[in-house]
């Protein structure tokens, strides 16, 4: 966000359109460092923070806001670019107000597939600004609470003045499945799987794997976990108490063969792109 009292440009999310390669344009912000008075990131998936490295070094490092989780994976994945100044990270929550220069911002749950991703209705000296986050309506999720209509009402007789939202396979009928069902799906599968499973998702989608391994632990399964970037975020996760795995659940790798097909899950990380992006079981 940058201190201008006529326009309020924002920098948000820190994604990439297409290719995982590319980074936004901040030639614009050259030369305005001292303008920018924070980056608020929505949540922790790969798509938002993974550009962090490369930009904010180049732009003053100035503070970033975001939730527990995010704030946890942005810090891990630092440890893969030494030498970089020290980050400056405050953490913020559900229904938080804050100030950022002239931005008053307030933030609100969204239903995602990762815990800790919030709307932002910012409001500035021209008129209030609504970032929806990634998002979709679940009425039944897993591992959050339902979509929270009455408020968002609420929101949208704030007088929005221009609406920053999420689109992703808005060209597609109907409406996303929700979570629960995504749920009762996998669990048919363990059901009647009768040797190895091997799911590929989002190593930060944080619920869907959360998913996987309860139904695992259901149905007696081991869960081997594939990948430098699923093992992190499963530790990040667990030590900030936001998944729940049993004692003896998980399994190294070298001990897949110690166990029947029947009683072994592996879990692989695959890579984050938009279009018509998910989960393989």
């Amino acid at each position: 966000m940058i201190r201008e009292a006529k326009v309020a440009e924002m920098i948000l999310p820190l994604a990439s359109l297409n290719i995982l390669s590319k980074f936004p344009n901040i030639s614009p912000l050259k030369g305005r460092e001292k303008d920018i008075v924070g980056i608020v990131i929505t949540h922790g998936h790969y798509d938002h923070i993974g550009a962090i490295p490369y930009i904010v070094p180049n732009i003053g490092n100035p503070p970033i806001y975001t939730g527990a989780l995010g704030r946890a994976i942005i810090l891990k994945r630092q440890d893969d670019f030494k030498g970089q100044p020290k980050l400056n990270i405050i953490t913020i929550r559900n229904r938080q107000k804050f100030t950022l220069g002239p931005f008053k911002i307030e933030t609100f749950q969204q239903n995602h597939n990762i815990p800790d991703n919030y709307g932002l209705l910012i409001r500035t000296p021209v008129g209030n600004i609504l970032h929806t986050s990634d998002f979709k309506f679940d009425d039944d999720p897993v591992n959050e609470t339902p979509t929270d209509y009455k408020l968002l009402e609420q929101i949208g007789k704030e007088k929005i003045l221009l609406l920053m939202s999420d689109s992703t396979n808005a060209e597609q009928a109907d409406h996303s499945l929700s979570e629960r069902v995504i749920m009762g799906n996998l669990d048919k599968i363990f059901k009647e799987a009768k040797g190895r499973i091997i799911s590929a998702t989002f190593a930060s989608l944080i619920n869907r794997v959360q998913q996987i391994i309860t139904l695992s632990e259901k149905y007696g399964r081991n869960v081997a976990l594939e990948g430098y970037s699923m093992k992190t975020n499963v530790e990040i996760a667990q030590k900030i108490g936001y998944m729940k795995i049993k004692k003896g659940t998980l399994l190294k790798t070298k001990d897949i063969m110690k166990r029947p097909d029947s009683k072994i899950t592996t879990n692989i990380p695959s890579a984050e792109r938009f279009c018509r992006s998910r989960s393989t079981t």
